[in-house]
């Protein structure tokens, strides 16, 4: 229980402060919070941990918090918790903070039930629940915080913890806004642009976007430059895209970063500079990003803009890899079939593939299918080897249709079938037409009725459809 609300130190002391006279006014405060006045310990606190025309120390935002907090100040009770998590002026333990957001959340604090709907999302000390996470946030939005409302936004849009409600998601999305909040006005333009909750808007989509990206969202220039890039309710320029992803970019966004790098790569919208994509490269590379990891892999692979170097390529490919970037995970593998200025090594080279391919990697799915056929890294299975040169293949991957008819032009695995080996290969040029000098010499050992069956069969193959095993005469 509070023993004082206020008294006159404490009211000399904000008056004080109103007019910038703080050293006046701590001196009030702390004879206040001395005398026991709850507000005044939390001010002084709040001056202690934010360092405001005070020496910022947490030991004594700390002593000062937990005075306030003894007498129930909901707010005092929250930032225990606050300190807590991060560790500041303690010894960080999730336990002790989740225990004070759970009393500041009971005592109405709309902080603390923001930060334990948090924990409950995150499971952080508590198993992860969203329908808890969902009721906390309510708690908090309903009292105007607009965190919390852009929190339940996000909730009611994807369906966490609640049935998925766009016009509600749509509602908490304009409340934060009107409010000012950067991601409230991220949200709603995310809802226009899609059309989820109100009819699709893509100008007002892009209203709402400036006014988050005018609050520095990153999020929000990054949408901004795709706009751009796309001509989506703006004329389309490269130019402004770029200068909107870089925006972005500078702000630790990894997605901009690497499209940064991959425009300075090519010259999209800014001048080429190879080092100066190398360098956003590296910096979402750093971060962790793994499609950034893979960009830079290509670069040490093929010399692009810097010297060759097997060694960094390796290493680039293969922190992407363990992330699961299937294009990591195919070039690594590439590398260690062929011994690519490293080590070869079949049988990791065969498990890399084997990742890519389940992924969906058309390279790794015929390469794999290639390492069957030769009993390379695996045991030799023809079964195995069709099986995943016709996954490639039937998605439009070139190389598949080659593999398939090398092996039905020798018989290997199957049996020999000249006209289906002619079809696969004029199969092959439809999607790439580098491989007709594999059709041309397939061509010329069959009939030119046998050519008319398989070309007929050949033009009309769609990608997607079952591949033929068998060409009617």
């Amino acid at each position: 229980q509070r023993l004082e609300v206020t008294d006159a130190n404490y009211e000399a002391g904000m008056r004080a402060i109103a007019k910038k006279d703080y050293a006046l006014g701590l001196e009030k405060l702390r004879l206040s919070a001395d005398a026991g006045v709850a507000n005044a310990q939390e001010e002084l606190a709040l001056a202690y941990y934010r360092g405001d025309h005070v020496k910022q120390d947490y030991s004594q935002a700390l002593h000062w918090f937990e005075l306030a907090a003894a007498q129930e100040v909901p707010s005092a009770v929250n930032m225990l918790g606050v300190m807590y998590a991060t560790g500041k002026g303690v010894l960080k333990n999730n336990e002790t903070a989740l225990a004070f957001y759970k009393n500041g959340a009971s005592l109405g604090d709309y902080n603390a039930q923001y930060n334990l709907g948090d924990r409950y999302r995150l499971g952080e000390a508590v198993p992860k629940d969203d329908k808890q996470a969902f009721y906390y946030f309510r708690l908090s939005a309903e009292q105007g915080y607009a965190e919390s409302q852009t929190a339940l936004a996000r909730f009611y849009r994807e369906g966490l913890g609640v049935k998925q409600d766009y016009f509600l998601a749509l509602q908490w999305s304009s409340r934060a806004s009107a409010q000012g909040n950067a991601e409230g006005q991220l949200q709603l333009g995310y809802l226009y642009e899609m059309g989820y909750g109100v009819p699709k808007d893509e100008k007002k989509a892009l209203v709402f976007y400036r006014l988050a990206a005018a609050q520095g969202d990153y999020s929000a220039q990054y949408n901004i430059g795709v706009a751009y890039e796309n001509g989506v309710a703006v004329n389309k320029d490269d130019e402004l895209a770029a200068e909107w992803y870089e925006k972005a970019a500078k702000q630790g966004y990894m997605l901009a970063q690497l499209e940064m790098g991959r425009r300075y790569l090519v010259g999209r919208g800014v001048r080429i500079d190879k080092d100066k994509a190398r360098n956003w490269f590296e910096m979402a590379a750093m971060a962790g990003y793994a499609p950034a990891q893979d960009e830079l892999g290509d670069l040490f692979q093929y010399g692009d803009g810097v010297t060759v170097n097997a060694v960094k390529a390796e290493m680039y490919y293969r922190k992407a890899a363990e992330q699961g970037n299937r294009f990591s995970q195919a070039s690594l593998a590439l590398m260690l079939q062929f011994g690519k200025g490293i080590q070869k090594n079949a049988i990791e080279a065969a498990s890399w593939y084997k990742k890519a391919a389940d992924q969906g990697s058309l390279l790794a799915q015929n390469n794999l299918g290639d390492m069957y056929e030769n009993g390379e890294g695996v045991a030799q299975d023809y079964g195995r080897a069709i099986e995943f040169y016709s996954q490639a293949a039937k998605l439009g991957y070139g190389m598949g249709f080659i593999s398939l008819a090398a092996l039905y032009e020798t018989g290997r695995g199957v049996s020999s079938n000249l006209v289906l080996a002619y079809t696969y290969c004029q199969l092959a040029v439809k999607m790439n037409k580098n491989f007709a000098k594999s059709r041309d010499f397939a061509a010329k050992k069959l009939t030119s009725d046998e050519l008319k069956a398989a070309d007929v069969v050949a033009a009309n193959w769609k990608i997607g459809m079952p591949l033929p095993v068998t060409v009617n005469q």
